[in-house]
């Protein structure tokens, strides 16, 4: 607060010394001090009203019309109370003779563009400075936003995976399965690792497969025999690759979700992963059952979809296609390493 004030007081004092420099011209600078003092709270005035309301109310908020028209009005009563204070001077100190007035304000129309062009300067200072304030405002409201829904994205798992899990837990609880202890270490480090990548743009790879083989896991438990689980990751174990959290998961969820909810037979998923040009591949292929003739989509695919525009903007490849009764996902995105 001390900053501003300080700047609108050494501007104001350029300004005025400016002024009276200006209006000394083939004058004396006594009075064009006088005369400066004078006129200053029309300029003043007129930056101030400008600058605190005029900008605010009608020019960041693109009322246009509105803006110019009160620009004009600003004009007009400036220049009549320019009119009046030199009317003033020209009754109590030339004594209604015109010769005797300062030379300054002989000539009205300069007097006014010279004090308006002190006007005009603060005015562009002040609109540069609040454009720059309401930009950041509006990139912080815009980051804020965009890494709020990224979190929320992340968090986001399908919840019949969830339902499905504890079922499971219950099956096992009754049978007194020795699975039941180490079903509920799974979900607990997957839902813990789900809430803690909210907080990360990105992750170790290494991590994500973990989780993701977790995941598989607890997805085995339901189907058993009837699932033919085709994986290989193909990655240099000497690079510390970076990659958004969850999208493993997801990926694998929706393998499952299409290929093997609605299929009572045999359940075949491929999943492959590996680096080439500094790209990391990941392949999937899952049989679907729909009626529908389009692709199955949801959720997942377009959580992905948002969380790899935002890390990435344009510099990533997701491709899904079907191939008779094959859904196929392709993706390709920048690697993150750390070595």
């Amino acid at each position: 607060m001390l900053k501003k004030i300080l700047f609108h007081i050494t501007y104001w004092a350029f300004a005025l010394l400016l002024g009276a420099f200006l209006i000394a011209y083939r004058s004396n600078w006594q009075e064009a001090i006088f005369l400066t003092l004078v006129f200053s709270p029309i300029p003043i005035g007129s930056a101030y009203l400008i600058t605190h309301f005029l900008l605010h109310e009608y020019l960041i908020k693109r009322r246009y019309l509105r803006f110019f028209l009160y620009i004009a009005y600003i004009l007009i009563v400036s220049f009549f109370l320019l009119l009046l204070f030199n009317t003033a001077i020209f009754i109590f100190i030339a004594e209604y003779q015109f010769n005797l007035m300062p030379p300054a304000t002989q000539d009205l129309l300069t007097l006014f563009v010279t004090l308006f062009l002190l006007v005009i300067l603060f005015v562009a200072t002040q609109s540069i400075r609040q454009w720059s304030i309401v930009y950041q405002e509006k990139e912080l409201a815009l980051r804020n936003a965009s890494e709020s829904e990224l979190r929320f994205l992340k968090t986001q798992l399908h919840p019949h995976f969830l339902f499905n899990t504890l079922n499971n837990l219950y099956v096992l609880a009754l049978e007194k399965s020795d699975k039941a202890p180490e079903l509920v270490l799974k979900l607990s480090s997957l839902l813990d690792y789900i809430l803690a990548s909210g907080k990360n743009k990105l992750v170790d790879l290494s991590e994500e497969i973990e989780v993701m083989n977790d995941f598989i896991y607890l997805e085995t438990l339901r189907y058993e025999d009837r699932l033919t689980l085709n994986k290989k990751i193909d990655v240099p174990v000497e690079l510390s690759i970076k990659i958004p959290p969850l999208i493993l998961v997801t990926i694998m969820e929706n393998c499952f979700k299409h290929g093997a909810m609605n299929n009572w037979g045999k359940v075949v998923i491929e999943f492959n992963m590996s680096v080439k040009d500094k790209m990391l591949l990941i392949k999937s292929s899952n049989r679907f059952f729909t009626k529908s003739t389009s692709l199955p989509t949801g959720i997942g695919l377009n959580n992905i979809q948002k969380q790899l525009n935002y890390l990435y903007g344009k510099n990533y490849i997701l491709q899904v296609e079907k191939s008779g009764n094959l859904f196929n996902l392709h993706l390709s995105i920048p690697i993150h390493a750390t070595d």
